[in-house]
Protein backbone atom coordinates (compact mmCIF):
# COMPACT_ATOMS: atom_id res chain seq x y z
CA UNK A 1 0.00 0.00 0.00
CA UNK A 2 1.24 3.58 -0.53
CA UNK A 3 2.05 6.28 2.04
CA UNK A 4 -0.56 8.99 0.66
CA UNK A 5 1.55 11.82 3.51
CA UNK A 6 3.35 14.04 1.23
CA UNK A 7 7.06 15.45 2.59
CA UNK A 8 7.50 18.91 3.48
CA UNK A 9 10.69 20.75 3.37
CA UNK A 10 11.11 24.00 4.84
CA UNK A 11 13.41 26.98 3.81
CA UNK A 12 15.95 27.40 6.66
CA UNK A 13 16.24 30.94 5.99
CA UNK A 14 12.72 31.79 6.51
CA UNK A 15 10.63 28.90 7.63
CA UNK A 16 8.45 28.61 4.25
CA UNK A 17 7.13 24.95 3.68
CA UNK A 18 7.70 23.34 0.27
CA UNK A 19 6.50 20.29 -1.46
CA UNK A 20 9.68 19.80 -3.26
CA UNK A 21 13.39 19.99 -1.87
CA UNK A 22 14.62 22.01 -4.09
CA UNK A 23 11.91 24.95 -4.13
CA UNK A 24 13.04 24.47 -0.43
CA UNK A 25 16.18 24.51 -1.59
CA UNK A 26 15.97 27.83 -3.72
CA UNK A 27 14.48 29.43 -1.59
CA UNK A 28 17.68 29.36 1.09
CA UNK A 29 19.94 30.73 -1.59
CA UNK A 30 17.99 34.07 -0.96
CA UNK A 31 19.72 36.51 0.88
CA UNK A 32 16.98 37.42 3.75
CA UNK A 33 16.02 41.29 3.78
CA UNK A 34 17.54 42.83 7.38
CA UNK A 35 14.94 43.53 10.05
CA UNK A 36 15.32 47.25 10.74
CA UNK A 37 12.34 48.05 12.91
CA UNK A 38 12.45 46.07 16.45
CA UNK A 39 9.34 44.58 17.93
CA UNK A 40 7.37 46.67 20.00
CA UNK A 41 8.36 49.95 17.97
CA UNK A 42 5.32 52.62 17.63
CA UNK A 43 4.74 53.30 14.09
CA UNK A 44 2.79 55.65 11.93
CA UNK A 45 1.73 54.32 8.12
CA UNK A 46 3.18 56.83 5.61
CA UNK A 47 0.45 56.57 3.13
CA UNK A 48 -2.44 56.03 5.60
CA UNK A 49 -5.59 57.62 6.46
CA UNK A 50 -5.67 59.98 9.50
CA UNK A 51 -8.00 57.02 10.73
CA UNK A 52 -5.50 55.01 10.85
CA UNK A 53 -3.71 55.88 13.87
CA UNK A 54 -0.65 54.51 15.35
CA UNK A 55 0.40 50.86 15.23
CA UNK A 56 2.53 48.85 17.24
CA UNK A 57 4.71 46.44 15.62
CA UNK A 58 4.40 42.91 16.65
CA UNK A 59 6.88 41.24 15.04
CA UNK A 60 7.90 40.77 11.31
CA UNK A 61 8.46 37.76 9.08
CA UNK A 62 10.05 36.68 5.64
CA UNK A 63 8.12 36.07 2.37
CA UNK A 64 8.80 32.79 0.91
CA UNK A 65 9.21 32.21 -3.00
CA UNK A 66 5.72 32.48 -5.05
CA UNK A 67 4.13 34.92 -2.45
CA UNK A 68 2.68 37.54 -4.48
CA UNK A 69 3.39 40.41 -2.82
CA UNK A 70 6.74 40.22 -3.50
CA UNK A 71 10.49 38.17 -3.79
CA UNK A 72 11.26 35.76 -1.63
CA UNK A 73 12.94 36.58 1.93
CA UNK A 74 11.55 40.12 1.60
CA UNK A 75 10.54 41.50 4.75
CA UNK A 76 7.24 42.39 6.30
CA UNK A 77 6.38 43.95 9.20
CA UNK A 78 2.97 42.73 11.53
CA UNK A 79 1.28 46.01 13.24
CA UNK A 80 -1.45 45.99 15.26
CA UNK A 81 -4.39 48.67 15.40
CA UNK A 82 -7.20 49.25 17.55
CA UNK A 83 -8.82 48.62 14.03
CA UNK A 84 -7.41 45.09 13.68
CA UNK A 85 -3.93 43.83 12.39
CA UNK A 86 -2.21 44.80 8.55
CA UNK A 87 1.43 44.19 7.39
CA UNK A 88 4.04 46.48 5.71
CA UNK A 89 6.98 46.78 4.24
CA UNK A 90 9.55 49.01 6.21
CA UNK A 91 9.42 51.56 3.58
CA UNK A 92 5.43 52.25 4.34
CA UNK A 93 6.29 52.81 8.08
CA UNK A 94 7.64 55.74 10.12
CA UNK A 95 9.57 54.15 13.25
CA UNK A 96 8.71 56.24 16.45
CA UNK A 97 10.26 54.54 19.44
CA UNK A 98 10.26 50.96 21.17
CA UNK A 99 7.22 51.15 23.88
CA UNK A 100 5.29 48.49 25.84
CA UNK A 101 1.60 47.86 24.85
CA UNK A 102 0.04 49.48 27.01
CA UNK A 103 1.97 53.13 25.93
CA UNK A 104 0.54 52.34 22.50
CA UNK A 105 -2.99 51.85 23.58
CA UNK A 106 -2.27 55.17 25.52
CA UNK A 107 -1.14 56.84 22.91
CA UNK A 108 -3.89 55.97 20.71
CA UNK A 109 -6.82 56.93 23.60
CA UNK A 110 -4.73 60.52 23.71
CA UNK A 111 -5.83 60.67 19.76
CA UNK A 112 -1.78 61.08 19.13
CA UNK A 113 -1.87 60.80 15.12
Amino acid sequence: MADSRTSAYICDVCGSVYADAGIAAACARHEPEAETIATGSLVRPLDAGAGTGLGWVTGSFLLGMGDPRGEAHVRYYRASFLWGRADFRASDLEAIGVVTESEWREAVARGEQ
